[in-house]
């Protein structure tokens, strides 16, 4: 028996974990969204593939996703920064220093790192100077994300090879904006090449 049922354009059965939505009248007759088993990919009794919630809502797989490395040793920053951006369907990753985020890089190999400059062990300008020395550490995207907004500051960044400087505090929107165009930028290029 489902343990809940309504009626709003339709019924909604919740069993075991699945959830089946049946229309009154509409081009499909069932949509199965197992919330929390993977998706088997099979057609069921009535020919309809299963499908996983991600799959339900537009999110791409793992593999598919851009991956954002967030350097900071800020908690308060790195967790808004994870939640927002897997919000936005990115895959995250955090470290609290430069030297976690070389390691961190090299396991990982995100598409854009996300650095802040003052930070202990290893500040975020020596870790982009040793990250851009590495033939596999051009082709990756940073933003700086610092409190540090004098000229000399922004003159080493760029010196160093940031694609972009942000000033803390800063807009989120504006974060995500600048993120999905370096992504673009990045994947123009590759397709170039």
């Amino acid at each position: 028996m489902p343990t809940k049922s309504c009626r709003w354009w339709g019924w909604v059965y919740t069993l075991r974990k699945r959830m089946t939505l049946r229309s009154w009248s509409g081009s499909f007759d069932v949509v199965w969204n197992p919330w929390c088993d993977a998706a088997r990919g099979e057609a069921n009794l009535h020919g309809h593939r299963e499908i996983g919630m991600f799959e339900f809502f537009g999110f791409r797989k793992k593999a598919d996703r851009t991956k954002i490395l967030v350097i900071d040793d800020e908690p308060n920053i790195v967790q808004t920064l994870k939640d927002r951006l897997e919000m936005n369907d990115y895959q995250v990753f955090t470290a609290g220093n430069g030297q976690d985020g070389l390691e961190c890089f090299e396991r990982e190999r995100p598409d854009v790192i996300l650095l802040d400059v003052i930070m202990p062990i290893m500040d975020g300008l020596t870790m982009l100077e040793t990250l851009r020395a590495r033939p596999d550490g051009q082709d990756v995207s940073v933003i700086m994300l610092t409190a540090r907004s004098q000229a000399q500051d922004i003159a080493r960044a760029n010196t160093a090879g940031i694609d972009d400087y942000i000033v803390k505090p800063f807009d989120l929107s504006e974060l995500l904006e600048k993120i999905e165009t370096l992504v673009e930028q990045r994947k123009a290029l590759a397709r170039q090449a």
